[in-house]
């Protein structure tokens, strides 16, 4: 017999049969003394018959009273466990429907982001293959472009002039400072020049990361796969367009996703660029060079 059909045992109320077979046994021995009586039409004889049979059946009526009123309580604890046990169950089961849900909501929570995220790269990767400079034997598409454009912004730079300092420790501050609008400088000629190719290009990269940053959480597994898709002269122009004030608002996400974990410092237009960001956003990268100490960067800009 299995668990189910024992439950439903259990479910029946009703007397057993013994408690039964008392009773019928009892009721057919009281017809039997009334038939008795009659019989004999003795009524002295039956009224003491009748006191002894009553003396005896009361007690014993009662005592099967109190068994049947014994075995109806033990029904209905029984009844109470069985109740509390498919409370128990159901409670369960509905847990184990909420954490199903739960997961399935997760999953397509995931699978949208995922679909989105897809897409909104796909998008940046049409923009990349939609850039074209130059033309005939001269004209370059797609990522070639960046090569192109970070060969411009280097001549662009050299072009500025530099102010010469000597190498003391009190010019530090002013050898910095012209470093920098020097590079700001050189990078606003540039970007007033490739505004049409890359102004819609760094819109949509920013937004990228911001979307990441918004949905998945502490898990940058994300931002690792969008990061590793950037060539090394795409990833250069990148770390400048940071640089710039147009740009600027890139470096929290780059400081959070370590975007330039990749990033050939060595290329820099000057090494000592490298300070201009926090290094967190250059995360493990082997080609990080070690803090210089105070007077060994920033030299003569020439």
């Amino acid at each position: 017999m299995n668990d189910q059909d024992s439950d439903e045992q259990e479910r029946k109320i009703g007397l057993p049969g013994w408690m039964k077979w008392l009773a019928a046994s009892l009721a057919i021995l009281a017809v039997a003394v009334f038939i008795y009586g009659a019989v004999e039409n003795n009524s002295e004889s039956l009224g003491t018959y009748g006191d002894f049979v009553g003396g005896t059946l009361n007690p014993t009526f009662a005592f099967v009273s109190f068994l049947a009123l014994l075995y109806t309580i033990n029904l209905q604890l029984k009844e109470l466990a069985l109740s509390r046990k498919e409370l128990r169950l159901t409670r369960e089961e509905l847990s184990k429907s909420a954490d199903a849900l739960k997961s399935q909501n997760e999953t397509s929570k995931r699978q949208r982001f995922e679909n989105t995220l897809f897409s909104m790269i796909g998008v940046l990767n049409q923009i990349v293959a939609g850039m074209d400079i130059g033309s005939g034997a001269n004209e370059v598409s797609g990522k070639d472009c960046f090569t192109h454009f970070y060969a411009e912004l280097q001549r662009i730079y050299g072009k500025k002039s530099g102010i010469l300092y000597e190498d003391t420790a009190e010019n530090i501050k002013d050898r910095q400072t012209h470093g920098i609008l020097r590079l700001r400088d050189s990078y606003e000629i540039f970007y007033k020049k490739r505004n049409t190719e890359l102004g819609h290009y760094f819109r949509v990269l920013f937004n990228v990361f911001r979307y990441i940053d918004l949905n998945q959480g502490e898990d940058k597994i994300y931002a690792k796969i969008f990061r590793a898709q950037f060539s090394d002269q795409e990833l250069l122009v990148i770390f400048y367009n940071a640089l710039s004030p147009q740009g600027e608002p890139l470096i929290a996400y780059a400081k959070k996703f370590h975007l330039f974990d990749n990033l050939i410092t060595n290329l820099l237009l000057r090494k000592e660029h490298i300070d201009l960001i926090d290094r967190e956003a250059f995360g493990d990268n082997p080609c990080l060079l070690p803090p210089e100490k105070v007077g060994d960067v920033w030299i003569n800009e020439g």
